[in-house]
């Protein structure tokens, strides 16, 4: 009878052992278990822009100004030479290297037509960055669809006439001027006249 109770007891350390170390390491339902979250994997950069560190250093260089080759010199030996000039005229883009710059030996214009149905005007072409514009970008005349003969007709009637408007107003002025003029030095001699002419008054002693 002896050994029946001793594996009971026995079995029964054993279970109460399992059940107390299920409890401390097994996760309950109650308290459910954290989730981690997970570490960025660091990235490499690719490119030296990429880099924090590159561009910081490229930011703390001088920047050197590097000179601007013309662009006769860019492109080919081949191809038509410039027959009509270009000084004068620059690229209106602002993303192309030669933007604003008039020297022909330096840009990259070229003529490229014209158009207009009432009188020609021409168009030039930047070659390097394919920019196509009218000679009279930039100016009064861009856009205008009056014929330049007809503005300068009728800026020439309104010089003419403001000319002639000076020459009025200035004899109108000179009429007005001469006559106060005038009285005002008969005024300044006749002062003058009085001052010499008049004698001086002595001055008289009081004895008392």
């Amino acid at each position: 009878m002896a050994r029946p109770e001793g594996c009971a007891l026995t079995l029964l350390v054993v279970m109460v052992f399992i059940l107390v170390w299920a409890k401390r390491h097994w996760p309950s339902a109650a308290t459910p278990r954290a989730h981690l979250k997970p570490t960025p994997r660091p990235l490499k950069p690719r490119t030296p822009d990429n880099c924090p560190a590159c561009r910081a250093a490229l930011l703390s260089l001088p920047l050197v100004a590097t000179p601007l080759k013309p662009y006769s010199q860019v492109k080919g030996p081949r191809g038509r030479k410039k027959s009509i000039v270009t000084a004068g005229y620059a690229c209106p883009n602002p993303d192309c290297l030669y933007y604003n710059i008039t020297d022909d030996q330096i840009h990259a214009l070229v003529g490229c037509g014209g158009h207009g149905s009432h009188e020609y005007i021409r168009d030039l072409k930047c070659q390097a960055c394919q920019t196509k514009f009218s000679v009279r970008h930039g100016t009064v005349l861009y856009r205008l669809k009056t014929p330049a003969r007809g503005v300068g007709e009728v800026l020439s009637a309104l010089a003419r006439r403001l000319e002639c408007w000076r020459r009025r107003t200035g004899a109108r002025a000179r009429r007005i001027h001469d006559p106060l003029l005038a009285d005002t030095r008969r005024a300044s001699r006749h002062l003058t006249t009085r001052a010499a002419t008049s004698e001086p008054e002595t001055p008289q002693c009081i004895v008392g």
